[in-house]
């Protein structure tokens, strides 16, 4: 059996990672996965509420303010929204209850070009957006994080186009 590093880490599968969220607003670090030269992922989440997704610079900015910051069914699951600064002012708002669910996964994609940053619902990537922000002062993504919190635990399951680098550090197994 396969315990989990950290609390987050559950499998990795092709180019998909499986995470979990606890209910605390802290980021964790989608590991070994490589998005250079990628600009976007598609992911799936089961969250009650406040499904976070952080776009970083650098995994060394997991902890920084400054963050391409989309939240999924924020406020209790009602709207969601595109910000620069972590927990800072909406670039863009969504306004439709009930986006993410508790008991289903479901669907979205975000992806970043030249300051372009835009989600959207489903598995295709530039169809259904729901948000969108032009950057007038771009920085390039190279790590994405996800986070919970506000009474909402979360899954995860992320992809990307990125290659996929799975270490044995990113696993810890045991026979029980």
């Amino acid at each position: 059996m396969c315990t989990r590093l950290y609390l987050i880490y559950i499998n990795c599968v092709g180019n998909t990672i499986k995470m979990d969220t606890p209910k605390e607003y802290k980021y964790k670090l989608v590991q070994n996965i490589d998005i250079h030269g990628v600009t976007y992922i598609t992911f799936r989440v089961k969250a009650k509420n406040d499904a976070h997704i952080s776009l970083l610079p650098s995994p060394n900015d997991i902890d920084s303010e400054s963050t391409y910051e989309v939240v999924l069914g924020g406020w209790k699951n009602t709207k969601s929204v595109i910000r620069t600064v972590r927990q800072g002012e909406a670039k863009d708002t969504y306004i439709f209850p009930n986006l993410v669910d508790a008991d289903s996964f479901r669907a979205f994609w975000i992806s970043w070009n030249n300051g372009l940053i835009q989600v959207g619902e489903g598995d295709s990537v530039g169809m259904n957006i729901i948000m969108t922000f032009n950057d007038p002062k771009p920085y390039a993504v190279t790590a994405v994080a996800v986070s919970t919190g506000f009474e909402s635990t979360g899954q995860w399951q992320i992809s990307s186009d990125g290659k996929l680098s799975v270490s044995d550090e990113a696993l810890h197994c045991s026979l029980i």
